[in-house]
């Protein structure tokens, strides 16, 4: 149950930082119909960028349940590989999260000036 508290809030901060800081890259100022915004190329990016962090989310953390579940790993290697899995999703997170607001950091600055 942790875990998947965990793996939410991270997922859930990473793809709010995804659609703000994109959004904030691909900023059309001069359309008014928010279904031309969203179907633009930044609304576009940004979705095609969550599906492949959330595909990324499930190939990182699905094998060591999958393999526990089926009994192919005892308890210690679970946890060993859990553990890993788990590093490796959080950094990536971290990564895409700066990235994205970076970016969009950089080109509101831009934009203000």
């Amino acid at each position: 149950v942790w875990i998947s508290i965990l793996v939410a809030i991270i997922s859930s901060l990473t793809i709010t930082a995804i659609s703000c800081g994109l959004g904030a890259v691909f900023a059309n100022y001069k359309e008014d119909n928010p279904a031309v915004i969203v179907s633009g190329f930044g609304g576009t990016f940004a979705l095609a960028l969550t599906l492949f962090y959330i595909a990324l989310l499930l190939f990182l953390l699905s094998p060591p349940f999958y393999l526990y579940l089926i009994g192919s790993i005892p308890g210690e290697i679970f946890k060993r590989r859990l553990i890993f899995s788990g590093i490796l999703f959080t950094l990536f997170s971290f990564l895409i999260s700066f990235v994205c607001l970076f970016l969009g950091k950089k080109r509101l600055e831009k934009e203000e000036s």
